[in-house]
């Protein structure tokens, strides 16, 4: 890592003929001096908690779950950042003397005063001095970031069209007669969207309800004729499955992003979710993938809440954004009263930051809380927490979540500040 960097370092400022980059190791108090030299001084995870405990920083900081350095916050990564922002050599170089000191007391089980250890120079205390009194003051300005949230946790999120992970068994396609009853979830089970047009195309449909036996049905797909007595694919589950080889495959770990809609007509706004699955958005260049019209008989389509595709065909859908994985929800749930939510929240109340973790269902989100991580839960957390943070996650209803929450996107540039007013990159909004 050390290398690497300053590598970088050279490249970025274009050190002149003659002169170079330098990573130096002060972990072990090596004296970094050298002429002619960029010096890129890196400590050592030992040096740095070192001097998190020896400036009193560490039980200072007013973290979710109590005082001190804790693993259920993420920002506590944020406390390592500012004490090695803070660090400087002689410090440093105190630090490890005073942990040689701790050393040589213990395994010679005298006078333990290793703590009062300010340096050996006059110089070197003057400077520690100087850092103690410095970190006390961070500590203040740490905790007021914590205070006013201004200390982001996000993710990078992929949004260009990968190959969708699909699932690793192929299976087998079933049959049924062509002349027999269909109910819509029948169709929507068509091998092929040309088998689902044909059937939907049928003077005898209905929509939503699907179509009643008929011996004299016939249809035409891709050139190849059906009558009532022959029997056409169809996919084998309700799960988004597409057709591959001879067999079928599910699709449903190969979401790309969901788009958001409101419903109009309504007496009161209803809110639905269209998952868009990567086998329906095309592989080009300059391609809006957010845009992109989704035909009837796509895998998406086929697979979204009925109160959806009936507001498609009647044009009451109204587009609001788009939200992918990792993406960071702020919610107001103060009005959650039940369920794991309501035990998660009767421990760390105020919890308004999630992050997206997938889209398990035509109607639901799974998110999880964006600042908790549940490596840091502690053993006698409620079940409703452990539910959340190590489990399945929190399952919220779209058309609920958006109701009562309320929810604002935020996107972030890659230094944390929210981006609102963005041409060509993504920007956060709200219902």
């Amino acid at each position: 890592m050390a290398r690497e960097l300053a590598h970088r370092i050279e490249q970025r400022y274009r050190i002149p003929l003659g002169q170079s980059a330098t990573a130096i190791d002060t972990s072990e108090g090596e004296d970094a001096d050298s002429e002619n030299k960029v010096k890129v001084r890196v400590f050592n995870g030992s040096i740095t908690a070192a001097a998190r405990r020896a400036s009193g920083f560490e039980g200072r900081v007013n973290l979710i779950g109590g005082r001190g350095k804790t693993r259920l916050d993420r920002r506590h990564h944020a406390m390592d950042a500012a004490t090695i922002a803070m660090m400087r050599p002689a410090v440093a170089q105190t630090l490890v003397e005073r942990e040689n000191l701790r050393r040589g007391q213990i395994m010679a089980g005298g006078e333990q005063n290793w703590k009062s250890w300010k340096g050996s120079t006059f110089a070197q205390q003057k400077i520690y001095a100087v850092w103690l009194e410095q970190m006390r003051y961070l500590a203040e300005i740490y905790n007021q970031a914590l205070a006013d949230d201004q200390i982001p946790v996000f993710s990078n999120f992929r949004l260009r069209l990968g190959d969708g992970k699909l699932h690793e068994e192929v299976k087998k396609l079933h049959s049924k007669q062509l002349g027999d009853a269909w109910s819509m979830n029948d169709i929507d089970r068509a091998e092929t969207p040309a088998l689902w047009c044909a059937l939907t195309r049928l003077p005898d449909f209905v929509w939503a309800e699907g179509l009643p036996a008929n011996p004299e049905r016939k249809i035409v797909v891709n050139g190849s004729h059906f009558a009532a007595d022959d029997s056409v694919g169809i996919f084998p589950t309700n799960a988004p499955t597409m057709k591959l080889r001879n067999g079928c495959v599910e699709v449903g770990t190969s979401i790309h992003h969901a788009r958001i809609y409101r419903i109009l007509g309504r007496k009161k706004p209803v809110y639905a979710m269209l998952r868009v699955f990567t086998v329906d958005l095309p592989n080009k260049a300059g391609v809006d993938l957010f845009q992109v019209h989704l035909p009837e008989q796509s895998i998406s389509m086929r697979n979204a809440e009925m109160k959806l595709r009936e507001a498609f065909r009647e044009g009451n859908a109204k587009y609001l954004g788009w939200l992918v994985v990792d993406d960071e929800l702020e919610l107001d749930l103060s009005a959650e009263r039940k369920g794991a939510i309501a035990e998660l929240l009767s421990e760390y109340p105020g919890i308004s930051h999630w992050s997206v973790d997938g889209f398990p269902m035509k109607i639901t989100l799974r998110l999880r809380p964006l600042y908790l991580a549940g490596e840091g839960m502690p053993e006698d957390a409620l079940p409703g927490t452990k539910e959340i943070l190590q489990g399945r996650g929190w399952w919220p209803a779209i058309n609920k979540l958006f109701n009562a929450a309320k929810p604002r996107v935020i996107r972030r540039d890659v230094l944390g500040n929210i981006r609102d007013n963005s041409s060509r990159l993504p920007n956060s909004w709200s219902i």
